[in-house]
C-alpha cells in the first residue's frame, strides 16, 4: 500500500514537472525576494540620460579646451 502510494506521487511530481516544464503551472515564487527585473522603458530612458548627460559633459570639456588654447595663442 505505501510502495502504490509513492508510485502515485512520484507519477504526480513527474506530471508537474512535465507542466512546469510546458509553461501550464506556474511555479511558485518566493512571495518575500521576488526576481529582480528591470523593464525596458525605464531601461531605455536611464540609458538614453546617462548617454546625454557624458555627451553634455564631453561638449563642455572640448569648449573648454578650445577657449583656453584661444587664450594662450594670444
Amino acid at each position: 500500500m505505501k510502495r502504490r502510494h509513492l508510485k502515485s506521487s512520484g507519477l504526480r511530481l513527474q506530471k508537474r514537472d512535465h507542466w512546469e516544464a510546458q509553461g501550464l503551472r506556474k511555479v511558485a515564487r518566493n512571495k518575500t525576494n521576488p526576481p529582480q527585473r528591470i523593464s525596458t522603458i525605464p531601461f531605455l530612458l536611464g540609458l538614453s540620460f546617462l548617454y546625454l548627460l557624458a555627451w553634455f559633459i564631453n561638449h563642455v570639456v572640448e569648449v573648454e579646451v578650445i577657449i583656453i588654447l584661444e587664450m594662450t595663442k594670444k
